[in-house]
Formats: structure tokens, sequence, C-alpha cells
């Protein structure tokens, strides 16, 4: 979004009259509603995506919360102009959203996908920053407390842990 706005791109007129169902966006989240209430990091990626939508003349749309044992009507994905997926899902429900729609943007996962745009931070990088930086300033024992991610499926988390390059 922000090189699309540093290089002033405007949806064309045509774009917008003929395929008006395309400038709304979905939106497939596993992060639940308490922990995006809980969670400020949650919350600003759920405004920022809101508040990019709305200056695009965009709308989210259609919003699913994972984990959940309702019956979700997938085959609806394919009238939205992308799918916005928020957390980390495995690998069958991404092709299962991609059967629908292929306009698929992740965010907040750290995998390379060959059929998937992601959008994330370079944990990794600026980890190796920060404990570059500690050690020049003389900091000898540190210490990080992380844990492993699960993978989302429809109706609940995987078993498979997801380790973050941190």
């Amino acid at each position: 979004m922000q090189i699309a706005n540093k290089l002033q791109y405007k949806l064309s007129n045509v774009a917008v009259r003929d395929n008006s169902e395309k400038l709304h966006l979905a939106l497939v989240s596993a992060v639940s509603a308490e922990q995006e209430l809980n969670d400020s990091y949650f919350q600003q990626i759920k405004l920022g995506l809101t508040q990019q939508a709305n200056l695009w003349g965009m709308k989210i749309a259609n919003e699913i919360r994972l984990p959940t044992s309702d019956d979700i009507q997938w085959e609806r994905l394919s009238i939205y102009g992308a799918v916005l997926v928020v957390g980390v899902l495995t690998e069958d429900l991404l092709e299962k959203i991609y059967q629908y729609n292929q306009n698929i943007v992740i965010i907040d996962d750290y995998h390379d996908f060959e059929n998937y745009d992601v959008v994330h931070n370079d944990f990794g990088r600026r980890t190796k920053f920060i404990l570059d930086l500690l050690h020049e300033r003389g900091h000898q024992n540190i210490a990080f407390i992380g844990g492993n991610k699960k993978l989302m499926t429809q109706t609940s988390l995987s078993e498979i842990d997801v380790v973050y390059e941190r």
C-alpha cells in the first residue's frame, strides 16, 4: 500500500464502474476476537487494513474468524477482489481459499509461498540487529523467551508448530 500510495496509483474509473464488487475484500483471520481485543499488535493490523481499504475506495465486506465449527461457504470468496489472511494457516486451508480466489495476501506469516503475497516483519534481521547492538554495548548474558505458533485449520489449531526466525 505504501508503494502504491508513493507512486500515486489510482484505480481507473472503468475499474470502479464495471467491477464495483471487486472493490470488496474478504478477511480470513486466525486471530480470535478476544485475542485481537487484548493485543494491540493485531488491533493495529486490523485498523491499518480497514483504513487503507477505505482510502482506496474499498471495504472489508466479509470476515471469517478461525477456528470455527460453522459451515463456511468458501466459494463466496470468488466474488471479492482479494482475500486478506491474517495469521498462520495450514497449506491445505490456503489451497482451499486459493481454489476460489487467487488474489491472496497473507499478513503475519513468515513462510515463503509460491502462489501468495506475504506481508510480515523481518524479525530475524531485526533480532540480529538488536543482539549485535546489545553485544557492542557490553551485554553478554542475553536471553530470549519465546515460543512456537501452531498452524490454524478451519476448526482448530493443528498439531504442527511453526518456529519463528527470532
